[in-house]
């Protein structure tokens, strides 16, 4: 039932015509440049970059001047008409959770995406999927929303995104727990204060590397 409130909702955001609003929800947040700035002082130059749950590709885009070669995987393949006509960018339209190709990647971003996978099974398969396709001195880097004190879970109605909505966002112990079957991790605290809107949930980047 949460997986269909989750599929219905992203259906309704790939009819809308402002690539950031689909995906953000409005078209003025920093969040975007944060992330660009962020990922470049990770990353090196001319590296490949799988960037999964690309969504409209807004980030996908950007990178794509910074990268040898990155492809965005989206399930939702409306979503993907925003993609910019880049020779290096590549889209595929797949499912994350059952995600994997033969390319190992310099790194492999999941931004704004986990909170919109319910089964912690599921995203432990990702996880295992992912220390699959880098390299061996390649970087994992995930961003979203962690809860603070415990698991938040949003289900009901959004007024002010207007649809059902859909959310969890894991415990800091609980995503740091899933990472470290496969991975050491570093936390980063990547947005100001003001960009954590909300007291019990906060934003972090979790930076891993494979063991």
């Amino acid at each position: 039932m949460n997986q269909k409130i989750i599929d219905d909702f992203w259906e309704s955001r790939a009819k809308i015509e402002d690539p950031r609003v689909a995906t953000h929800f409005t078209k003025n947040d920093q969040m975007l440049e944060y992330d660009y700035q962020f990922i470049i002082k990770q990353v090196p130059a001319q590296s490949k970059i799988l960037d999964l749950g690309c969504g409209t590709c807004t980030l996908t885009n950007l990178l794509a001047d910074h990268a040898s070669f990155i492809r965005g995987v989206e399930k939702h393949e409306e979503l993907l008409r925003f993609r910019s006509d880049t020779p290096n960018l590549e889209t595929v339209v797949s499912d994350i959770t059952n995600y994997n190709d033969d390319i190992k990647y310099d790194a492999i971003l999941l931004f704004g995406v986990l909170q919109y996978i319910v089964d912690d099974e599921l995203v432990s398969k990702i996880y295992k999927n992912c220390a699959r396709m880098l390299k061996p001195y390649g970087k994992l880097i995930i961003k979203h929303q962690s809860g603070v004190n415990e698991d938040v879970i949003i289900n009901k109605y959004s007024s002010e995104i207007g649809h059902n909505y859909f959310s969890i966002y894991r415990h800091q112990k609980k995503e740091l727990l899933l990472l470290s079957e496969y991975f050491s991790v570093e936390t980063v605290d990547i947005y100001p204060l003001e960009m954590n809107r909300w007291s019990n949930t906060h934003f972090y980047s979790y930076i891993a590397t494979l063991k």
